[in-house]
């Protein structure tokens, strides 16, 4: 950003409160002080506490609409799921119909879809069932699973695409509620008719 050497002068009066996402999509926050400034980086000083934001192994993103996850059923029907939340670590989802599965049963070659990250598809060669829970409004159970082995370059991708859906919703709260009373849709960094 052109001047932003300028706009942080260094200052011992004047504290900043900087954020960053570590490898594990951990989002981190810790307060400073500005000790140098250059056209192309800050120096701070070595902060004595860094926060994490969330404290969970993976951070986990409420799924927007059209998000599903499918996968082969008993006697290799597909079938798919409404997704309702995600991590770089599983997935929790309802079926239109309860399905015969049980904590610790596995699945093999799903895809998560996720349609407003630009058309961002994830494919997962194994899952274990984590949990089951009845949905009693619905009359549906929850499905959790947890990903297992999935490939580095569609992980680092997946990571990107969290990270950056989090950033968003980061910004978004601070902002505080729309004025005029209008609901903003908060799909992810691509949501504006990108892919996933």
């Amino acid at each position: 950003v052109p001047g932003f050497d300028h706009a942080l002068p260094p200052s011992k009066e004047r504290k900043v409160t900087l954020e960053y996402a570590d490898a594990q999509v951990y989002f981190c926050r810790f307060h400073t002080w500005v000790t140098r400034v250059f056209p192309r980086s800050i120096w701070v000083e070595c902060p004595e506490v860094i926060y994490r934001v969330q404290r969970r192994a993976f951070h986990r993103v409420k799924a927007r609409a059209g998000t599903e996850i499918v996968f082969r059923g008993e006697g290799g029907r597909e079938m798919k799921g409404r997704v309702q939340d995600y991590s770089l670590g599983g997935v929790a989802f309802v079926t239109e119909e309860n399905l015969a599965l049980k904590p610790d049963d596995s699945l093999q070659e799903l895809s998560l879809r996720i349609p407003r990250a630009g058309g961002l598809r994830v494919d997962i060669p194994l899952a274990l069932v984590r949990r089951v829970e009845a949905m009693e409004q619905e009359g549906k159970n929850l499905y959790a699973l947890e990903f297992i082995g999935l490939e580095e370059s569609i992980k680092d991708r997946f990571r990107q695409h969290i990270s950056e859906t989090q950033r968003l919703l980061l910004r978004k709260f601070k902002a505080g509620p729309p004025s005029g009373g209008g609901q903003k849709d908060v799909g992810g960094p691509d949501s504006a008719q990108g892919p996933a």
